[in-house]
């Protein structure tokens, strides 16, 4: 879709899924659970998955999280190009997927990592585990041309944070001459 109809379109299903969030009267609905279960139900129309509700918590959070996202890639998807301010928001994941690669290949660890699937915004090559050259070649992290040693892991950490900062810095500079 052209910008002008991608953004009509977004503001109307976002509308839509606010109108089902937990703000003003029906954020009672939420204190009116009496268990995780209850809350699982309530948040996701269906039944809780069986484990204990040490852990459901952690599951409930997760799956908001993995929804939040699908719903962020579909309002993105509807652009033919998506505005960099936006597009920009998912970088910060994808600093933490290679933030996990690195740790994992620190660790000798031999399978790729659970990692944030950004579908088609995603511009890490998991398919080349584990040479994070050819993972991060083309992209903004093609410096990472070799694993660091565990001592230099939180040095690299720090660098791909300030490069994050950078490029956070350059979208919203990038808003300033659009409408």
């Amino acid at each position: 879709m052209d910008k002008s109809t991608a953004v009509s379109f977004s503001y109307a299903k976002a509308a839509g899924l606010l109108s089902k969030s937990f703000v003003k009267e029906r954020t009672r609905l939420l204190f009116e659970a009496e268990s995780l279960t209850d809350l699982w139900g309530l948040l996701f129309n269906g039944p809780a998955p069986s484990v204990p509700e040490t852990l459901l918590a952690q599951e409930i959070e997760d799956r908001a999280f993995s929804d939040f996202l699908s719903q962020y890639l579909f309002f993105l998807n509807q652009y033919d190009k998506a505005p960099l301010i936006l597009t920009d928001k998912l970088k910060r994941f994808e600093v933490e997927n290679v933030k996990e690669i690195i740790g994992a290949l620190c660790s000798g660890e031999k399978e790729l990592p659970h990692l944030l699937d950004l579908k088609d915004f995603s511009k890490i090559n998991m398919k080349a585990w584990p040479d994070l050259a050819k993972m991060t070649e083309g992209t903004d992290y093609a410096w990472l041309k070799k694993t660091p040693d565990a001592k230099d892991q939180q040095k690299v950490d720090f660098e791909l944070d300030l490069n994050l900062l950078r490029e956070n810095w350059k979208a919203i500079n990038s808003c300033h001459g659009e409408n």
